[in-house]
């Protein structure tokens, strides 16, 4: 029987077929090491490769999604202590009540995979850096600036090619909502990762990363993502303002960012210029969304309290309501919109917080992606549905940075440096 795994692994040649192999290994050589911070990268390698979920639990997306997940869920139950912040438990607690309601609603089989999926990404973030040192962190997040570097490389390859068209760029993924989605999700870690670099190498590989994925976002006419990467930024910019070690790199790579977006604009057409100024104008509105919301408005107030289990938006409207918020109260009911709502607002807390207290430069700046990128992400849960998809990139970066910043201890060293004036 001819299945889409089938389908797609016939058409991959030998070397891709012996790169998948080398992949699988190497993250079993990671679980065995319990290198969590670079199973956790290789995670997220794989979740913005290959896109958003697809209905077929048999495709390439889906699968590589469960081994990478579930090898991660192993290493943390096998090797790592078990916390979860509060936070995470927060967010648990919306996972939870869509899981039950399916229970109570018609649902095929894809939606209990598809909650199973996301209850992994739920658990085994926190369970995985519950406890673990400052250190694993660092590393983690070196890793995300590497895979974020290499995926705006990788995605910029295909903007050239499209200069003359006057239609969104979906890069090499099959939709240009999720590519946006995911380049604008990783694009404040390649910003991080040049400003917080050792080496002018290291500098200068993420720089291009930073500069490169913000012009494919610009171009790829796709607001949502472009935005939600913009606004992720944001704060670290305004970072570098108060410190001159860091400033002059960072205006550097912002004159060679509007030199090139001035340059692709030259040569783009007509068509295209036109295109990509209509998208970002006003007159554009939202693209139909309020008829959208009106409708999931509606379906929601015939039972506003309870829910209908995930994945019950896909089975009313074939796609999704364009807002996270809508999409989790109609899954999960009241009660889990609630905790949905009471975990950003908790990470946000924890964010201002620490800002109050914290004045190492290498904390600030760390504290300052975690804001810009919760930024980020609740601006797409206003326009797109990412942030309660079972498995997306965004997810999965949105619980990591919370996790970061849950963590009581994980800032004792920079507390203590400012207290006592000492390195540690």
């Amino acid at each position: 029987m001819e299945t889409p795994l089938l389908e797609i692994l016939r058409q991959l040649d030998v070397m891709a077929l012996v790169a998948l192999a080398l992949i699988a290994l190497v993250m079993a050589h990671f679980v065995l090491k319990n290198k969590v911070y670079a199973l956790f990268s290789l995670l997220v390698f794989c979740a913005s490769l290959v896109g958003s979920t697809n209905p077929l639990i048999d495709s390439l997306s889906s699968i590589t999604r469960w081994i990478a997940i579930s090898l991660l869920l192993l290493s943390s139950l096998i090797f790592g202590r078990i916390k979860v912040p509060l936070g995470s438990q927060l967010f648990l607690g919306y996972v939870a009540f869509g899981f039950i309601f399916l229970f109570f609603s018609k649902s095929d089989s894809w939606q209990f995979q598809k909650s199973g999926l996301l209850i992994i990404v739920a658990t085994s973030i926190p369970f995985a850096y519950g406890n673990r040192p400052f250190q694993v962190f660092h590393f983690s997040l070196v890793g995300l600036a590497i895979v974020a570097t290499v995926f705006s490389v990788y995605s910029f390859t295909s903007l050239p090619g499209h200069l003359n068209d006057a239609a969104r760029l979906s890069g090499f993924m099959k939709g240009a909502p999720w590519f946006s989605m995911v380049l604008g999700g990783l694009l404040p870690f390649s910003l991080w990762g040049m400003l917080q670099a050792p080496f002018r190498w290291l500098q200068i590989v993420f720089g291009m990363g930073f500069v490169l994925g913000t012009i494919t976002l610009v171009f790829s006419g796709q607001r949502a993502g472009t935005i939600a990467g913009l606004l992720g930024v944001i704060p670290m910019l305004l970072i570098t303002l108060r410190q001159r070690k860091i400033m002059g790199r960072t205006a550097l790579a912002l004159i060679l960012l509007s030199t090139l977006v001035f340059a692709f604009f030259k040569q783009s057409s007509t068509e295209r210029t036109n295109f990509l100024l209509h998208r970002y104008a006003r007159e554009a509105g939202l693209s139909d969304r309020e008829w959208v919301w009106e409708m999931a408005l509606t379906e929601i107030n015939k039972s506003p309290l309870l829910g209908r289990g995930i994945g019950a938006v896909e089975a009313l409207s074939q796609s999704s309501f364009h807002n996270a918020y809508l999409d989790v109260w109609y899954n999960t009911g009241l009660p889990g919109l609630f905790f949905f709502v009471a975990a950003q607002l908790y990470f946000f807390y924890r964010i201002l917080l620490l800002i109050r207290f914290v004045k190492d430069r290498n904390a600030r700046l760390l504290l300052a992606l975690s804001l810009g990128y919760m930024l980020g992400f609740m601006e797409l849960c206003f326009f797109e549905s990412a942030g309660a998809g079972a498995s997306n990139v965004n997810v999965i970066l949105y619980l990591f940075l919370g996790v970061l910043i849950s963590k009581n201890d994980l800032f004792l060293p920079f507390f203590l440096h400012d207290r006592f004036g000492t390195e540690t």
